[in-house]
């Protein structure tokens, strides 16, 4: 049966480096989160098919933008002296206009705001498709297709490539990110990931966005993501001057919300899910 191979962390670092034309990460912290993350891939997520193709794709693609990052930081020093004022973070409970808030907020051309296409592929690809920088259209291409995967999808969760997005997919790629749990069903990574520390993962925060700082300066940074009341510490150590933004709703509401999302969002990458162990996930960790 085709799987696309074990998730190995050594041959998907390797991989990412020759694609990246780069020699060594000037950092491996993220070498353990991301072997954690693999070993519950492999033993716990129950991946489909297209699951495994997916994580492969994922995981590669962290790693790579690694690799770019250490390029970019390599051949302008000054990116990582770049200062991040008094960034705004909007949190909350999930399911509570967070993304309203923060795309109403996008709309002040005073804010900087992370966006989809920007996370995903911050820096422009070595060979460019066809020519041409085309990160937002192959973005918007793969939510197509995620739509066609998970249908209901965008009726709880909009999707496109020039949306602001959240900080999950940002400290995802260094391995440490709410956003693998949600997608996937990991219990042993997720026991060990509310047993750090996040200060790491906020250090490579302020690190990524300084790179996205230094190509579109002069404007403030406005953050989101539900998953900060983990890690309101970390933030805090690692921004002293940032402002939160805290949005309320009836915690009940919440549960059936965010259940019925993460069950949608799980579907494509595992063979089975179980809407009673998703409930019984969203409603222990809120």
């Amino acid at each position: 049966m085709l799987n696309f191979g074990r998730l190995d962390a050594a041959a998907l670092t390797r991989t990412a480096l020759r694609r990246a034309g780069h020699s060594r990460y000037s950092d491996l912290s993220f070498y353990e989160p991301l072997d954690k993350l693999l070993s519950a891939y492999e033993n716990e997520a129950a991946l489909s098919l297209f699951g495994r193709f997916a994580a492969r794709f994922d995981i590669l693609r962290c790693l790579t933008n690694l690799a770019h990052l250490d390029a970019a930081e390599a051949a302008d020093p000054s990116i990582t002296q770049r200062p991040i004022v008094a960034p705004l973070f909007i949190t909350g409970l999930p399911r509570s206009s967070t993304t309203f808030l923060h795309t109403l907020l996008a709309q002040d051309p005073a804010n900087a705001v992370p966006l989809c296409w920007q996370l995903i592929y911050p820096f422009p690809p070595r060979r460019p498709w066809f020519g041409k920088d085309r990160r937002r259209d192959v973005v918007e291409w793969q939510f197509r297709i995620f739509k066609l995967l998970s249908p209901g999808v965008s009726e709880l969760h909009s999707l496109s490539a020039e949306a602001p997005q959240e900080c999950t997919d940002i400290t995802a790629q260094v391995f440490q990110s709410l956003r693998f749990d949600t997608t996937h069903h990991i219990p042993s990574y997720q026991t060990w990931f509310d047993q750090q520390a996040q200060d790491n993962a906020f250090r490579f925060h302020r690190r990524f966005l300084q790179n996205l700082d230094a190509q579109a300066p002069g404007r403030r940074w406005v953050l989101k993501s539900p998953d900060h009341v983990f890690c309101l510490d970390a933030i805090t150590n690692t921004y002293p001057d940032a402002r939160v933004v805290f949005l309320h709703r009836d915690p009940l509401s919440v549960v059936a919300s965010c259940a019925k999302l993460t069950a949608v969002l799980r579907k494509p990458f595992t063979r089975a899910v179980d809407p009673v162990v998703v409930g019984k996930n969203v409603a222990d960790r809120l």
